[in-house]
């Protein structure tokens, strides 16, 4: 076509309202390739499209992104590549991160932005490149090679798994408390048994998170709670009687503690519940070599289920199975009969209610059996 023919359809085509696509390929009789238009940053030739021409406002090519603006700092720069993260460059795999190499230099396996250059030899593809020292072709900083591709070491403030216990990087010291050791493992701390007394430790169990005489290396305050060693008839000269014959035998074996015993006794007007600290929050433990937890608190000891039954006597000693205490006593520390009380316990008349030192349920203080009042049970103690 000549040229004036070619713009004579131009004219044509202006003037009917249809307008001039510059991606529109015009074949000529020759079978040569037509015009296109350069403007707006659109494709010079039909082989850019799909080759990546920045600005045109369409992802083609090798573009991370197309805004068709120039503008940077726009979250896509100005040569089609996104803006990288905050994170980016601090040589951990944050989110939306393809890689990070700890660094925001360009073309070197990973960009600048946090992506990986597909066609270049980078780390993280099973290959070792350069200077990767290793590469196992995933980005898991807790195996043998980190995500930067460097032989995991102690010191290098990731944890190898399996293989430390800890690794602070620069902090590792031996003397830090609840720190790391320069070995990566761990230092002095709450939980490794030994009372570290400059630090505020009062005591340390190896189990800081257990729930026992030993919380987070505080002392927990306890009280002793046993059943007498000698049994009893029905007349024990009232509860003030009994509570008597608790310190008494709490004196003759060194439990250690004040001497405000109390005897787990009703009559038909006082109970435990009635006589007691109900405000104690401690552990009630067992004497012995090892005291053995029964209850955390009052609430705990009234709960209907002990940790431990109270099968101990003063001296440490385990009560026979099938012995019995009195009590009168519900779970919860009231009255359990009006009745059941060996005529409040001053008799060896009538009938008195009895519990399970070797039971955890709410047994251990009423089996519901009266028993009689000229026979010999335990009685429990608790201090108070």
């Amino acid at each position: 076509m000549s040229p004036q023919r070619h713009a004579f359809v131009l004219a044509a085509l202006a003037a009917t309202g249809c307008f001039y696509d510059p991606k529109v390929v015009v074949t000529t009789d020759t079978g040569s390739t037509g015009l296109s238009d350069t403007t707006g940053g659109l494709p010079t030739s039909t082989d850019d499209v799909g080759t990546g021409v920045c600005g045109n406002n369409q992802v083609d090519g090798n573009e991370q992104c197309d805004d068709g603006n120039d503008v940077a700092g726009d979250g896509c720069e100005n040569d089609c590549t996104t803006t990288p993260g905050a994170d980016c460059g601090n040589g951990m795999l944050d989110p939306g991160e393809e890689c990070d190499d700890g660094n925001l230099v360009a073309m070197d396996g990973c960009e600048n932005n946090c992506t990986e250059t597909a066609s270049s030899p980078r780390c993280g593809d099973g290959m070792i490149n350069g200077d990767d020292e290793c590469d196992d072709g995933n980005r898991d900083n807790t195996d043998a090679c980190t995500n930067t591709c460097e032989n995991a070491m102690c010191g290098d403030s990731h944890i190898q798994v399996g293989v430390e216990a800890c690794d602070d990087g620069d902090q590792n010291s031996d003397t830090a408390y609840d720190g790391c050791t320069p070995q990566c493992e761990l230092g002095p701390r709450c939980g490794d048994g030994v009372v570290q007394e400059a630090e505020g430790e009062q005591c340390d169990d190896s189990t800081p998170d257990g729930d026992d005489l030993c919380n987070n290396c505080v002392t927990t305050p306890y009280r002793y709670i046993f059943a007498t060693s000698q049994t009893f008839k029905g007349d024990l000269n009232k509860l003030s009687g009994a509570d008597i014959k608790c310190a008494a035998a709490a004196d003759s074996a060194n439990v250690p503690g004040d001497a405000n015993w109390k005897a787990w006794l009703s009559d038909s007007i006082e109970s435990p519940a009635s006589r007691m600290d109900s405000t104690f929050s401690g552990w009630y433990v067992l004497p012995g070599p090892d005291p053995l937890l029964v209850a955390r608190g009052w609430a705990g000891l009234t709960s209907g289920t002990l940790l431990n039954p109270i099968n101990r006597d003063e001296n440490g000693n385990s009560i026979a199975p099938g012995a019995s205490a009195w009590t009168n006593a519900a779970a919860d520390g009231t009255i359990f009969a009006l009745d059941g009380h060996c005529s409040t316990w001053d008799s060896f008349n009538g009938t008195g209610n009895i519990g399970n030192p070797n039971a955890a349920d709410g047994t251990w203080t009423s089996t519901g059996v009266a028993s009689d009042c000229n026979t010999a049970h335990h009685i429990y103690c608790v201090q108070n």
